[in-house]
């Protein structure tokens, strides 16, 4: 080999400063994802026993400023109530508020050092706890400085090795969140734009620039921003959140706090949200049984609703007709009397040992209610004064004092639309805002007059929407103020024939509630179906109640 040929070798080879520089260099990349590796790995803190059926753990953050480690400990604490049943625990009832997030994806890397019950910090190899950066950040902003907090997070209060434990942990999700002292829902630590995205969710609650900004191409980026936090997406997947007495969302640096409603769940007309499009919004959420009380195109292929709870009733009420001949019987053993399949309950047995049909029609149920105030009918679209008045709302507001979105009385704004939505979907809970919008428009009697709203052209689509339920759903039918068998005022819709003094009744196997009235002293006329505010799902029957037989006329 020629000198040339050689030194053009040794000239290609690395030198020994250039692999150290190269080793250097992967080692400064790698170390940090091996000691992610690591760290995760590196939990000393052991689990004491629980008595997870009875108890749950609380984390008790230690006072400390901002910039100070974690400091934690982990009591066992009793609930009020096991599975609606009281506790029979021995352990301390603590005080607490539950915490509300979504895990992440990075590894654990932030420790915590962990303490026992007499304030005495572990061992070093026992009192070390990794948890992830979004848990960290959360536990100091949480943390205070002059007083320790207690709070349920289920990444350190639950044992998450032990899958017993974390099996009856989570079935008892409803009671943690329910009986803390309220709820905290962490959506992280802020951004830049996390600012701007609240300053536009504020925006969009103003219905009357709903629509622009959402035509506006500028809004694009906004829409994306806001329809991308984390918490809708929990909202529209069920989780803690359903079952809390009071929720407060926290967000560093965004510097407010802002309750559930003000968040954009409710707006109507986006086509693309956080799960599946505007078909999710139709029918991504799971239904309850249907709306059979008032009439749509969508009736035939949802399941018929059921006040009383029972099976879904195949008669419709209308025209009274003989029983069907083809109806099959058969004895249930744990009776002496034999019950119809399907329809238990609607049609007394002893109508059939008539042999022939007298024109009546024997059911069985209970009284709700006895009618004590009605409105008059709502003619050509204006509900009367008297019916809002009923519901709650106020005749005169006095200043400062006027009905808002958060406190629109509830049985209000839900009887207006029957509870439900255009597709006979629960109502969306932007309704209660849009109600607040179409009610400070009556006029000087307290009417409501929807066809006036209605014609104004540039109405804002989600009023639009909001008032065409309204219509749906009150158009010739009064409303009703009655006094239940508990003594409880309850208020609704009934047909135009209802009067003073007709019961309101629930027959077993009806889809609504009804309205009947007394002709001699066991016959009754029927009078129609009606809306009763809160009883509509099967509230009616709970608890003692005492049935009896109607023979309707």
């Amino acid at each position: 080999m020629s000198n040339s040929d050689e030194d053009s070798a040794c000239s290609s080879a690395p030198s020994a400063r250039g692999r150290h520089k190269a080793w250097s260099r992967a080692f400064k990349e790698l170390f940090p994802q091996l000691m992610k590796k690591l760290s995760a790995m590196q939990n000393t803190y052991i689990y004491q026993d629980l008595a997870y059926h009875d108890d749950i753990r609380i984390l008790k953050i230690m006072c400390g400023d901002q910039a100070a480690p974690l400091k934690c400990m982990l009591l066992p604490s009793a609930l009020p109530t096991i599975n609606g049943r009281p506790s029979s625990s021995t352990s301390k009832m603590h005080d607490y508020f539950a915490l509300s997030y979504c895990w992440g994806r990075e590894e654990p890397t932030h420790p915590i050092t962990m303490y026992d019950e007499q304030l005495q910090k572990l061992t070093l190899s026992n009192s070390i706890f990794y948890i992830q950066e979004n848990v960290a950040a959360a536990l100091r902003h949480f943390r205070r400085e002059d007083a320790d907090v207690n709070i349920w997070i289920d990444a350190l209060c639950i044992n998450q090795a032990n899958d017993d434990e974390k099996t009856a942990q989570v079935s008892r999700m409803h009671e943690i969140y329910s009986t803390a002292d309220y709820v905290c829902v962490w959506l992280g630590a802020g951004k830049p734009e996390t600012r701007d995205t609240f300053r536009f969710l504020n925006t969009i609650l103003e219905l009357e620039r709903l629509d622009r900004l959402i035509d506006n191409e500028q809004s694009l980026e906004s829409w994306i921003n806001s329809m991308s936090l984390d918490i809708l997406c929990r909202h529209w997947a069920p989780g803690p959140t359903a079952f809390t007495p009071r929720q407060i969302l926290e967000l560093e640096k965004a510097g407010q706090k802002t309750e559930p409603e003000s968040l954009p769940t409710w707006i109507p007309r986006i086509e693309g949200h956080a799960f599946w499009g505007r078909s999710g919004i139709q029918y991504g959420r799971s239904r309850r049984n249907g709306d059979s009380f008032v009439a749509d195109l969508e009736r035939q292929i949802r399941r018929p609703y059921n006040a009383s709870k029972s099976l879904p009733p195949n008669i419709k009420f209308g025209r009274l007709r003989p029983p069907n001949q083809k109806t099959q019987w058969k004895r249930n053993p744990q009776k002496d009397t034999p019950e119809k399949s399907y329809l238990a309950g609607i049609v007394d047995p002893r109508s059939s040992r008539l042999g022939k049909y007298d024109g009546t029609l024997h059911v069985r149920g209970f009284k709700l209610g006895i009618i004590e105030k009605l409105s008059g009918r709502v003619l050509n679209g204006v509900i009367p004064g008297e019916a809002l008045r009923y519901g709650g709302w106020p005749e005169e507001p006095k200043s400062g004092s006027f009905p808002t979105a958060t406190n629109v009385p509830d049985r209000l704004w839900r009887t207006l639309v029957a509870d439900r939505g255009p597709y006979g979907d629960n109502a969306p809970r932007w309704y209660r805002r849009a109600c607040v919008e179409v009610l400070i428009n009556v006029n000087s009697n307290g009417d409501l007059n929807t066809e006036v709203l209605l014609g104004l052209e540039d109405l804002p689509t989600a009023i639009r929407e909001y008032m065409t339920r309204i219509q749906e759903v009150t158009w010739n039918r009064k409303f009703f103020l009655a006094e239940s068998r508990t003594g409880e005022s309850l208020y609704g819709l009934a047909p135009p024939g209802a009067r003073y003094g007709d019961d309101i009744c629930i027959f077993f196997g009806c889809s609504v509630p009804v309205i009947v009235r007394k002709v001699s002293s066991k016959q009754y006329q029927f009078v129609g179906e009606c809306y009763v505010h809160a009883a509509m799902k099967g509230e009616a029957i709970q608890g003692e109640m005492k049935s009896e037989y109607f023979i309707l006329i």
